[in-house]
């Protein structure tokens, strides 16, 4: 032992507690003397030698307890991934099942977290988008075959009718030209609507005199009605960029509509109003009686409301969903306002041309 490691005297009165360190053979070593009234206790220990217990201690536990904190930790994981993922496999399970004829189903959002639940309404609404254009299109199909059945049988019978008799000059042209008049109309509407489902409709715009196009109908609708029902209100010089057929066949189908469906003396209106950017197109009539779960069918295709069939009034039931696609085309909207089931009132808006 060192020599210059000497404890000093400690008085008798009191407990102490001295630490030192020292070298001894070659060794450091950790001491502590307890001073006590009537007695010295001094203890050494060899840091080395702890350091290296120490370290060894370690060691063989480190062996065991990563090993297992490993285990553990990928248990733990496979375990929270495994709950997470949950839901994706109840999507992609559900996925699996899809058809077109189990377009119903709908996958539960009851247990599933909030970031899941957005996701599980996200698909279930493209499920109910989806059926609905299933469809859509299933019923497009069926109405479409059914309309153009009509008239290729009326334009059958003529022409049997035609060749049985022995003078085929007696046949009445006029009526098969009607007759493929009205396949060609709905032959070409048909087609509008497939290039408008598509995305395909192309406008080769114009700056048009909205005004001027709106006054040749109300012209026209003059011939068809008594003037004094008749109020129009339209504003000059409204122009619009657009497309002259399109717009053209648009206000036809719709002041068409007024001539078909309204009363004979109901009070019809006409007028525009210019917003901000845009034009509106009001034109309002008394008419046949449409129900208001009629009213939200208006502008399905082939739709036509009961009131017209009975009425035997003539149509496809094309032109206000026609109408529809074709502002729809040019950035604008048709809509049927809310209003008591005698009175149509139909709001066309397009953007005006800047």
């Amino acid at each position: 032992m060192h020599k210059d490691r000497q404890v000093a005297p400690q008085s008798q009165s009191r407990n102490t507690c001295q630490f030192a360190s020292f070298e001894y053979q070659e060794t450091s070593w950790r001491g502590s003397l307890y001073s006590l009234p009537n007695a010295q206790s001094f203890i050494a220990v060899d840091i080395a030698a702890s350091h290296y217990d120490l370290q060894n201690a370690i060691r063989s536990s480190l062996i065991f307890i990563i090993p297992l904190a490993c285990l553990f930790s990928a248990l733990g994981a496979w375990l929270i991934a495994s709950m997470a993922i949950r839901p994706l496999n109840r999507l992609r399970n559900s996925m699996k099942t899809i058809t077109q004829k189990k377009l119903g189903h709908r996958l539960s959002e009851q247990g599933a977290d909030k970031e899941f639940k957005v996701l599980i309404q996200a698909y279930n609404t493209m499920l109910i988008r989806l059926d609905k254009s299933f469809q859509q299109a299933s019923r497009f199909t069926a109405d479409a075959a059914h309309e153009l059945k009509t008239p290729l049988t009326i334009l059958r019978g003529r022409l049997e009718q035609g060749i049985n008799q022995e003078d085929s000059s007696q046949v009445d042209l006029n009526s098969l030209l009607d007759d493929v008049g009205t396949l060609s109309a709905i032959t070409r509407k048909l087609l509008l609507l497939s290039q408008a489902d598509s995305g395909a409709i192309v406008l080769h715009r114009l700056s048009i005199n909205l005004s001027s196009l709106l006054n040749e109908r109300v012209n026209d609708l003059e011939l068809a009605v008594d003037e004094s029902v008749l109020r129009c209100d339209i504003a000059p010089e409204i122009i619009v960029l657009g497309d002259q057929v399109l717009l053209s066949q648009l206000l036809n189908n719709l002041f068409s509509n007024v001539i078909r469906y309204g009363l004979p003396q109901g009070r019809i209106q006409v007028s525009t109003r210019q917003l901000e950017g845009q034009v509106e197109v009001l034109i309002r009539n008394h008419c046949l009686a449409v129900s208001k779960a009629e009213r939200a069918q208006l502008f399905e295709r082939f739709f036509r409301a009961e009131s017209a069939r009975h009425n035997n009034i003539e149509g496809s039931g094309l032109g206000l969903s026609l109408a529809q696609e074709i502002a729809y085309a040019h950035g604008g909207d048709l809509v049927l306002e809310d209003t008591e089931e005698t009175v149509m009132s139909l709001r066309l808006s397009l953007p005006i041309a800047t």
